[in-house]
């Protein structure tokens, strides 16, 4: 929470686009978990069973993200956005597309598509995003081989891009296999 409000501050952010990845839930869709975020956040009180099914959701989709600490994290955002006003409360906004939907549009394409989307239809131009990406998709150049992260197709629209990139030292996180990403020795299956 504290590097929530220190973004907002230093960096005048309005908008918090906070991106949850629903994999191989129907009917349930990016677009729907954004609605049932900001339903939550704008709500008079705070309804933890809604809170408690968006994280269930996930635990669905993504269990390694899900669990109290989601739920935490969640709730304090809602404790935080009582505190604004209703000119800076936290929007957010789903991006992604649906996990495993069968296209020829990548998924970092798609992403982008509906940014832009996002931002035209909702008049949202020069304001300021906040987005939660894998390690991929905030990269700002296109590693050989592989079409354009997230990042970089937001740099060549003409946004100003800022990634912070994180490991976790000296614990235990979930990467995915697969995409050239080294695995240690000692791997937990």
């Amino acid at each position: 929470m504290r590097f929530l409000k220190r973004f907002r501050v230093h960096n005048n952010t309005k908008y918090s686009n906070i991106l949850l990845r629903f994999r191989n839930l129907a009917p349930i869709k990016v677009s729907a978990a954004a609605w049932k975020l900001n339903r939550f956040l704008h709500q008079e009180s705070k309804d933890t069973l809604l809170l408690k099914e968006l994280v269930q959701d996930i635990e669905i989709s993504i269990p390694q993200q899900a669990g109290k600490e989601l739920y935490t994290k969640w709730s304090r955002i809602y404790d935080h956005n009582k505190t604004l006003p209703d000119s800076l409360k936290i929007v957010v906004w789903g991006i992604d597309r649906a996990y495993g939907k069968n296209t020829a549009v990548s998924r970092d394409s798609a992403m982008i598509i509906n940014f832009k989307k996002i931002v035209r239809d909702n008049r949202l131009s020069g304001e300021k995003f906040y987005g939660q990406f894998g390690l991929f998709h905030v990269l700002q150049f296109t590693p050989a081989g592989k079409d354009a992260p997230l990042a970089k197709r937001l740099k060549d629209n003409g946004f100003k891009v800022t990634s912070f990139v994180s490991y976790t030292l000296n614990s235990e996180m979930y990467m995915p296999k697969g995409h050239g990403i080294p695995v240690p020795e000692n791997e937990n299956p």
